[in-house]
């Protein structure tokens, strides 16, 4: 069972977790949900309540 390679640049961003990370957007479907992605699979959930406890990314333009 072969791992499919992650989906971020890990020199740039080291010490990303394999866990859900907020994107900032409600899901359309479900407005009382977030979406996160995962940046290890590249998935993203839009099943997560505001109120819970999910990482953030924090970048900006150089």
């Amino acid at each position: 069972n072969k791992c499919k390679p992650v989906k971020i640049e890990l020199d740039s961003f080291p010490d990303t977790l394999a866990e859900p990370y907020w994107t900032g957007e409600i899901n359309g479907f479900a407005r009382r949900h977030i979406w996160t992605v995962n940046f290890m699979t590249g998935h993203t959930y839009g099943r997560f309540f505001p109120n819970q406890e999910v990482l953030v990314r924090l970048v900006r333009d150089r």
